[in-house]
């Protein structure tokens, strides 16, 4: 800053000089001929006006290098201070599962404040490094927050009788705005938005998830037996697997060209793993029938079975539904349909 400053300072007297050199004039002789022509004068004007482009080109240019730091510097806070925002919605989003284990309302009470309370310490302290739509989306959602909480409805209007409490839902959407932009820069809105509907890794520890297992276990068994005939048919029959991660958790992922050996199931793994790194998309996977999580099939455009992808899809907001079915091709009817 002390050599930019004393620049600046060079810079006002050379033009200063230059401005006086000039005005005295004297700079052409026209009786001489080319170079001569310029006096001594002419010559102290073009040594000043060089030095005086020379300190302003050197002064911008630090500028522009230090305005360019700066943004470095204002960009990874932001991208920070948003990973920290994305963390805490989701851990509200996630305590969907605590009411429909029927836990103790009354910490989850005190979970949602906590994580309420952080939101809004965050967005106080870096309002400078968000937009103001983000800010408009904030403060919604914390007053939202505050009156299911002030006026004790987590218990009932808080559930909406549906699967994700309204609170979850909002959070989610929040989450996932914010996170769409980000997926490049941020591995951690990576980890939690590479496939919404692909990788449940919390579905050892969710009602709703142990249901929708336990369905499409009792319904594939028949599938298994004849998926020569369901190749013949050009029905597409995928199944969803358990695959160890390596901390005790596992994560699901689809298996596409499915074959039933020596009472294995065999097949590819269909999407990219985010966890799972020690498996690869297209790479062959054998799996056992305990390590199944659900089925899918399509037949004429139409999905058949589904059991955790319709949990997964009643759980998104109205701004994930749009964009996933704006991509997805086949048709998922009301009704779960079994071949």
């Amino acid at each position: 800053m002390g050599v930019r400053f004393l620049m600046k300072y060079i810079l006002i007297i050379t033009a200063l000089v230059t401005a006086i050199i000039a005005i005295k004039g004297e700079t052409w002789d026209s009786s001489k001929s080319g170079i001569k022509r310029i006096t001594v004068s002419g010559w102290a004007v073009a040594f000043f006006a060089l030095i005086t482009a020379f300190f302003s080109i050197y002064i911008e240019y630090s500028e522009q290098n230090i305005k360019a730091e700066k943004k470095i510097e204002s960009d990874h806070r932001r991208l920070h201070t948003l990973e920290q925002l994305v963390d805490d919605f989701h851990q509200i989003e996630f305590l969907a599962f605590e009411f429909e284990k029927d836990s103790d309302i009354s910490q989850v009470i005190v979970k949602v404040q906590l994580h309420t309370k952080f939101i809004k310490d965050s967005i106080e302290l870096n309002s400078s490094l968000l937009t103001p739509e983000e800010l408009l989306n904030f403060e919604g959602f914390l007053r939202f927050s505050n009156e299911e909480i002030e006026e004790s409805k987590l218990g009932t209007d808080f559930m909406n009788n549906s699967p994700m409490p309204e609170l979850a839902r909002y959070a989610r959407e929040i989450r996932f705005r914010l996170c769409e932009p980000m997926l490049k820069k941020s591995p951690y809105c990576n980890y939690l938005q590479a496939n919404p509907t692909a990788n449940e890794f919390f579905a050892h520890e969710d009602p709703k998830m142990l249901e929708a297992m336990s369905q499409a276990r009792k319904t594939l068994p028949n599938l298994l037996k004849k998926t020569q005939e369901l190749r013949s048919e050009n029905i597409e029959l995928m199944v969803k697997v358990a695959i160890p991660v390596g901390d005790g958790t596992r994560e699901h992922i689809w298996l596409g060209n499915i074959r039933y050996l020596n009472n294995k199931i065999v097949g590819e793994i269909g999407n990219q793993p985010v966890d799972a790194l020690h498996v690869s998309f297209g790479q062959k996977y054998t799996a056992v029938f305990d390590d199944v999580s659900d089925w899918m099939a399509i037949k004429n455009g139409v999905v058949h079975g589904g059991y955790m992808l319709r949990v997964t899809l009643s759980r998104m907001s109205d701004y994930e539904l749009d964009r996933f079915f704006s991509d997805y091709k086949y048709e998922i009817p009301k009704k779960i349909l079994v071949l």
